[in-house]
């Protein structure tokens, strides 16, 4: 597996190099619930068919979805497959969203591993700067408590889906809108969760050639590509 050579940013501030640092990335990931990938995607191929609000599929690409450092934290956090569930682009501006986690969270967090997995991939050029409020509760209840994570334009914030955490917004009157692609993903051992619309499906299964299959209503990201 091709690992990118960038930064990797912890809950608590930690660099840390992605392609030297993988196994401690993955382990601070599952025992803080997130990290920051610095540089890791770029939503410039895409923001000008956002800005004409066509549907999610139409900005679907290969290097977001399946995106290269995603990738390497999925795989080398679990020896298996796992479903895309969800592709959805949003415009966000500096207004403060609420707080949330998944319906599911307790059980998640139960699970010794990555379960359910959200990728927020920052538009914007690197200048333009998001922030997450991440709930300081982490597997347990949230405590109303919450410190800031900051990121930039073509970062993604990944994050299990047991943290509690805000929508994101920008942080400076610079850059009023900008645009965001939640991508999430969720181990295939866990559930009959993750069933994916018929259209998002057969767009992302046209760009994955043998990375990804479809088995009923699931599109799954192999761990082990099929031949071709």
């Amino acid at each position: 597996m091709d690992i990118p050579n960038l930064e990797v940013v912890t809950l608590s501030g930690k660099k840390l190099s992605l392609k030297k640092d993988l196994q401690e990335a993955v382990r601070l990931l599952e025992e803080d619930g997130c990290l920051v990938l610095k540089g890791a995607t770029d939503l410039s191929p895409v923001e000008s068919i956002l800005s004409t609000n066509k549907p999610s599929v139409d900005a679907v690409k290969k290097d977001i979805v399946l995106n290269d450092a995603v990738k390497a934290i999925l795989f080398s956090a679990r020896d298996d497959d796992f479903r895309i569930t969800s592709y959805q682009a949003y415009k966000c501006g500096t207004k403060a969203g609420e707080t949330g986690r998944d319906r599911e969270w307790k059980e998640m967090a139960a699970h010794t591993g990555l379960v359910g997995v959200s990728c927020t991939h920052f538009g914007g050029d690197p200048t333009v700067s998001w922030v997450i409020e991440v709930d300081t509760g982490s597997r347990g209840e949230p405590t109303g408590k919450t410190v800031n994570v900051e990121a930039n334009g073509h970062d993604i914030f990944i994050c299990s889906n047991w943290l509690t955490r805000s929508t994101p917004r920008l942080q400076s009157q610079d850059s009023a809108e900008a645009f965001l692609i939640l991508v999430t993903y969720m181990w295939k051992g866990y559930s009959e969760r993750g069933r994916i619309s018929l259209g998002l499906g057969i767009k992302i299964l046209e760009l994955a050639g043998n990375q990804c299959s479809r088995i009923g209503d699931y599109v799954l990201w192999l761990k082990k590509p099929t031949s071709e």
